[in-house]
């Protein structure tokens, strides 16, 4: 917008009628009004939903080390809903043949392999706090 056409809008301003011209004075003396700051994350409950086969907790259960204390076996849990049925029989595969022996094994699978990653060290750091070692037989 050059010099005369900013003069001119100027001018326009002044012919608006006196409500227009109040309410551009009141707009621009007022203060921003602060917006209410919306979530940034929200969480929904999905354990309902998305639970975990029953026959396959026991089996967990049944194979899981009685140094994990309740905490950590609650995680597990989590960790494992959500997964179709096969998926967490390897889960729990990996997880007991890295108790029992001692060997990491990854499925290649990226989220899944993070997953193992973390349930991985938390028995190695649940282990250490019981006195135990990882692998259970050597």
């Amino acid at each position: 917008m050059n010099k005369k056409q900013y003069a001119a809008h100027k001018s326009s301003t002044q012919e608006q009628p006196e409500w227009l011209q109040e309410k551009r004075k009141h707009f621009e003396s007022s203060e921003p009004e602060t917006l209410a700051e919306l979530p940034k994350v929200q969480v929904y409950n999905g354990r309902l939903k998305y639970s975990v086969d029953s026959n396959i907790l026991a089996t967990w259960q049944n194979l899981e080390p009685e140094w994990v204390d309740k905490r950590l076996h609650i995680q597990f849990e989590d960790m494992l809903r959500g997964l179709d049925r096969p998926m967490v029989q390897e889960v729990i595969g990996c997880l007991t043949y890295y108790i029992n022996w001692g060997i990491r094994i990854y499925l290649d699978l990226w989220h899944i392999d993070q997953m193992l990653k973390n349930a991985y060290n938390k028995l190695d750091h649940a282990a250490s706090q019981h006195g135990q070692k990882i692998p259970l037989f050597p």
